[in-house]
């Protein structure tokens, strides 16, 4: 109904919203059903003030714990750009299916569990209420049971000694740096969006301008030939000479590249994913190593193009250059070219503008026409018909709607040579027929090259796939911007985050996939930010405290240590999705840890030692906490199984796994350093 109501479709990003809230959803059902329960078992009774009472104590520090979590979901909705567009029913449909979630906690999963519970009655429990005729309140006691043992057997030597909780502290530090550490040195990669399994991709070839179409044909066979072994391949189609069917947008800046005699198209059928061993992208990166030696005997180059997996279309690699003069320009894209080349990781260079070629080039020779009485205007003419055509007339035929026009031009056949355009005859003002190529010189002569302009700023492309099972697009932009400073060019100006203002120097700026890529990790980070500093607000206003948000807070990074690993033992590099899963966790975690602080809080206000306090929360929270874990993982978890969101899933799973077996060790540990010898 939400969706109906916004306005979204029901497509695989808006239903992974949905999955997302089934781990989330459970979650404070699980909190209110668990503590009613347990105030049933330790009563040895089922009363509906026992209900009330169980929900009055955990009510106001789950309500908070939900608003938390809206609060770290709802900024990323803010993410601008394709991706956000891609993205933003994942947060707002999360967000409201968490609120409406509350509405049922609070209303009818009170009335359930009084109905569906039962209290086990035992002897222990009633000699303990016959000897406290006033019926202590349930929960309010240090527990006793084998959990509380092990909690406090734990959590004791910390309390007692200092050093001991520094070096968990230190610990919790070393293993923190050591994940980050993982992706400074490129153990995993930082990408935009995993790539998914399709079955048709398309192979690119292009030969230099002015090769005959039996060339480029011959080479098209070549690369045909090498995928014809291949068993995942079932079939591929040939374009050669003019363009095959548009199934993607065409990666990099705008060029007007029209079908060539020296240009084809192998659009590569795959069979059935459960009939191969190999994934297309897997197929894709070993032919991206075979092709140039395929092509070097015909001086072509090729292009592998797949469908998108997300939002980003771009070139893996695009760097953008600008600059006043033109020479400047060109050396530049030249050392660019050859450093790629020369790069393990990088291939399929490309520039932009394209090489022109060759272009026929007709020339009325003014002299020569008036001697046979031809006009230019009149060549002009019979060239034009000859090769677009004109339509004479139209037909109204029996049996068709709309009337047939009636198109003079060559055949096809004979529009092939330059020869046979040379063959045409025109009628002069007399009448009589005079051959083409008496009035018209006929030639081949370079065209020019197109110009592209960027914000108005003269601008010369640089593109180029890359190997990610080697490298990702940014590393290898960062080697090549270190070689730069040691090639034989003058070392331009390069830009990370936006191209320049003017062409006063020569500069280099770093578009294509990174542009996207930095534009959505930046809105991550504002969002990020924004988390934050909700989630500290809305904690000392709570707990009337500074300190407090900040013990609460400090497992939001142990997050990494989870998910970082995680990546790197699976094979993924970390993508969008998957930040967007790491600000999710945020609200996740510290509900945990508004739990814990929650009811130590209390117990510290009924006159219990610090110590007790937190070893009875612990214990009494402890379950409660591995359930709503378990939903996440599990419940959330499941997108780990849809490739396209396989980062968000496994984020998920491990964030939320290994901080919160932190969390119940760290939360009192910390709990005790920042409140404990204020106490004392």
């Amino acid at each position: 109904f939400a969706y109906l109501w916004i306005g979204f479709s029901l497509n695989p990003v808006s239903i992974a919203a949905m999955i997302l809230a089934i781990g989330l959803v459970a979650d404070d059902t699980v909190i209110i059903l668990e503590n009613i329960g347990r105030h049933f078992r330790e009563a040895g009774e089922r009363t509906r003030e026992l209900v009330v009472r169980a929900v009055d104590e955990v009510g106001n520090p789950t309500i908070l714990a939900v608003f938390l979590i809206v609060a770290t979901l709802l900024p990323t909705a803010f993410i601008t750009g394709e991706m956000g567009q891609y993205t933003r029913a994942i947060p707002v449909g999360a967000s409201l299916a968490i609120l409406f979630s509350l509405t049922v906690a609070l209303t009818v999963t009170p009335f359930v569990a009084y109905r569906l519970l039962r209290a086990p009655r035992d002897r222990a429990r009633e000699e303990r209420k016959g000897d406290d005729p006033d019926g202590a309140q349930a929960g309010e006691g240090i527990p006793s049971d084998q959990l509380a043992a092990m909690y406090r057997l734990v959590l004791t030597p910390f309390f007692r000694h200092a050093p001991l909780r520094w070096a968990l502290y230190l610990g919790m530090t070393l293993l923190l740096i050591g994940s980050v550490a993982m992706v400074a040195f490129r153990a995993v990669q930082l990408t935009l969006v995993p790539f998914l399994d399709r079955e048709v991709f398309v192979v690119e070839i292009e030969l230099p301008p002015g090769s005959p179409l039996e060339r480029t044909l011959e080479a098209a066979a070549t690369v045909g030939r090498a995928l014809h072994p291949e068993p995942e391949v079932r079939a591929y189609t040939v374009f050669a000479g003019q363009e095959g069917p548009l199934l993607m947008p065409p990666p990099g800046p705008p060029d007007i590249v029209t079908a060539g005699s020296h240009r084809a198209s192998l659009y590569v059928q795959l069979t059935h994913k459960d009939e191969r061993t190999r994934l297309s992208f897997e197929l894709g990166r070993e032919l991206f190593h075979r092709l140039p030696d395929l092509l070097a005997p015909f001086d072509g180059r090729a292009w592998i193009r797949h469908i998108p997996s997300g939002p980003s279309s771009d070139n893996a690699i695009q760097a953008e250059i600008f600059g006043a003069d033109h020479g400047e320009r060109q050396r530049l894209a030249d050392t660019l070219e050859t450093l790629l080349e020369r790069h393990h990781a990088a291939g399929a260079v490309e520039r932009f503008p394209k090489p022109a070629g060759t272009e026929l080039q007709l020339t009325v020779d003014q002299t020569r026409a008036s001697a046979q009485g031809v006009l230019a205007a009149r060549a002009a003419a019979a060239v034009q018909m000859g090769l677009s055509g004109r339509t004479a007339t139209d037909l109204d035929l029996p049996g068709e709607r709309q009337p047939v026009p009636v198109v003079v031009r060559l055949a096809e056949s004979e529009r092939l040579w330059r020869e046979n355009l040379a063959g045409l005859y025109i009628r002069n003002e007399q009448g009589l027929a005079v051959a083409l190529r008496d009035v018209m010189d006929l030639r081949e002569a370079e065209s020019e090259p197109h110009r592209h302009r960027k914000n108005q700023l003269p601008v010369a492309y640089v593109a180029a796939e890359v190997d990610r099972d080697r490298s990702q697009p940014v590393s290898v932009q960062r080697d090549i911007g270190g070689a730069l400073d040691g090639a034989d060019t003058s070392v331009p100006e390069i830009r990370w985050l936006r191209p320049p203002n003017d062409d006063g120097g020569l500069t280099l700026f770093w578009g294509g996939e990174w542009q996207i890529t930095q534009q959505v990790y930046r809105d991550l980070a504002w969002a990020g930010l924004a988390v934050i500093l909700v989630i500290y607000t809305l904690l000392s206003a709570w707990f009337n405290s500074y300190v407090i948000p900040l013990v609460i807070m400090a497992p939001i990074p142990l997050v990494f240590i989870g998910v970082i690993p995680a990546h790197w033992l699976m094979g993924l590099d970390i993508a969008g999705l998957g930040v967007l899963g790491v600000i999710a966790l945020a609200g996740i975690v510290v509900r945990n840890a508004v739990l814990l602080v929650d009811f130590t809080q209390k117990r510290l206000e009924g006159g219990m030692e610090i110590c007790d306090a937190l070893v009875s929360a612990g214990s009494l929270r402890t379950r409660p906490i591995l359930l709503t874990a378990g939903t996440v993982a599990f419940g959330s978890g499941a997108l780990i199984f849809e490739p396209a969101l396989q980062p968000l899933g496994l984020t998920l799973i491990s964030g939320v796994v290994v901080a919160t077996l932190l969390t119940l060790i760290l939360i009192p540990v910390l709990y005790y350093s920042a409140i404990g010898p204020k106490r004392g």
